[in-house]
Parts: C-alpha cells; sequence; structure tokens
C-alpha cells in the first residue's frame, strides 16, 4: 500500500525555497562556474544540506526490511542511492539522474531501467 514518507521528500533549500535556479545563479554564480553546477544544493542559507539529507534518508533506510519500491525526487534519490552503494553525500553529483527516471537497486549495484521523457 502506498505511504507517503516525510524522509523522503527533496532536500530542504532554507532562503532559496520557491526561487528558480536561475535566480539561485544570479545571486551567488560562483557556486554555478565549476564542475556540473550540482554543489549548489549544498549551500543553500538555511538549507538543510546534504548531509542533513544524508541524514534524513539514512534513518529511513535503516528501517527497511523489504524489498520497497521508492518514489522521490531527484536529489533524494542520488543520496539514497549513495547509501546503497556505499558512497559519501559528496558523490551524489557523479551519479545519473533526471526527471522521470527508474533505478532497480540489488546485489549492491544499480541498473537504469527506465529514461525520463
Amino acid at each position: 500500500m502506498p505511504r507517503r514518507i516525510s524522509r523522503l521528500v527533496e532536500i530542504t533549500l532554507g532562503d532559496w525555497t520557491g526561487k528558480l535556479r536561475t535566480e539561485i545563479a544570479a545571486e551567488v554564480p560562483y557556486l554555478f562556474d565549476q564542475g556540473d553546477g550540482m554543489e549548489w544544493y549544498d549551500h543553500a542559507p538555511g538549507g538543510e544540506g546534504l548531509e542533513g539529507l544524508y541524514a534524513r534518508t539514512g534513518a529511513f533506510l535503516s528501517e527497511l526490511n523489504a524489498p520497497t519500491v521508492i518514489v522521490t525526487h531527484g536529489i533524494t534519490s542520488r543520496i539514497l542511492r549513495c547509501h546503497y552503494l556505499g558512497l559519501e553525500p559528496a558523490a551524489f553529483a557523479d551519479l545519473p539522474g533526471g526527471q522521470g527516471v527508474i533505478y532497480h537497486m540489488s546485489n549492491g549495484s544499480q541498473s537504469c531501467l527506465a529514461e525520463g521523457g
């Protein structure tokens, strides 16, 4: 039976909640100048940051005792997969992602079952 789990909501962005990515980039362009532009999630004033999201999702995963289907947002999905793959939270930016993507996690690895449309 489907359940809504508050620990699986997307990363909280504090003062940046409700702002467009372009608005945030205009405020703090240096966060978007390097790498793939994912680092800004960890710098939101008043946001929970990647470590907070990692702790929140880890608490959820520690309670699982059976195969589970999880539907969530992109950054949360990446952090959940970091847990499963034994990666640090900072590795989230190296994992594939996107909208409408389905991953299957089994035997310590991930496989993409469906790409977003």
